[in-house]
């Protein structure tokens, strides 16, 4: 089920994490708001003076599934449904980490979504709002100060990171 799903988004980000970066550099299950909360973020990485980078995974596999489904049934609304619904996921999680785990001088003054699958980061960069046009990842850079990350993405910036230390 979905749970699964989201397991095997975290092992993927734990087992770049771990490949990329020493073990030192990086935290899992974080309290980024302890007195307030008891929400934890996956990961996150440890910058210079100690500021965190929060990173937390999410792979929404029913909406993405439905995408698939319409594609191959050659259902353009059904297709337009699943794309919106899928983007509408990212824009809710992205909130919830924008206010769960955001809080400089603690943390980056952004954070990061892992999209656990190429073809997943590859969805949501080319999605456009129908009435605005706009890429949501552009919105959600803007208005939550979130940056989907798929793969291939991470692996650059987590190297970026550790060349920073360096």
């Amino acid at each position: 089920g979905v749970k699964q799903y989201g397991g095997l988004a975290e092992f993927s980000l734990a087992s770049l994490l771990k490949d990329l970066l020493p073990a030192s550099q990086y935290i899992a299950n974080v309290k980024m708001k302890p007195d307030e909360t008891r929400d934890v973020v996956e990961f996150a990485v440890r910058l210079q003076n100690d500021v965190l980078c929060p990173i937390d995974s999410h792979w929404p596999i029913e909406k993405y599934k439905a995408i698939d489904e319409a594609y191959q049934k050659k259902d353009k609304e059904a297709l337009g449904d699943a794309r919106n619904n899928l983007a509408a996921a990212f824009r809710v999680k992205a909130k919830k980490v924008s206010e769960k785990y955001i809080m400089p001088p603690k943390t980056t003054d952004f954070a990061i979504i892992y999209a656990p699958t190429e073809g997943l980061y590859a969805e949501l960069a080319s999605y456009r709002d129908p009435k605005s046009k706009e890429l949501l990842m552009e919105e959600l850079r803007t208005k939550y100060k979130i940056t989907i990350s798929g793969p291939n993405t991470l692996c650059a910036i987590l190297q970026a990171y550790h060349l920073g230390f360096q």
